[in-house]
């Protein structure tokens, strides 16, 4: 793997395979979403936005 800039740590497949989950309804697990308040200039094609896999400030 090439490095670069920004590395993320490896994906421990192992915690996933072990961890106890639970199916839950989709009315349950959409109770609490919010939808994201885009300005008019993003919705407009005006501004861009720019999403990162990181929480940069």
């Amino acid at each position: 793997m090439k490095a670069n800039a920004q590395s993320y740590k490896r994906l421990a497949l192992n915690k996933l395979r072990l961890r106890k989950t639970e199916t839950i309804p989709t009315e349950i697990a959409l109770q609490e979403i919010s939808p994201v308040n885009w300005s008019k200039e993003v919705i407009d094609g005006e501004k861009k936005i720019h999403i990162t896999g990181t929480n940069e400030k």
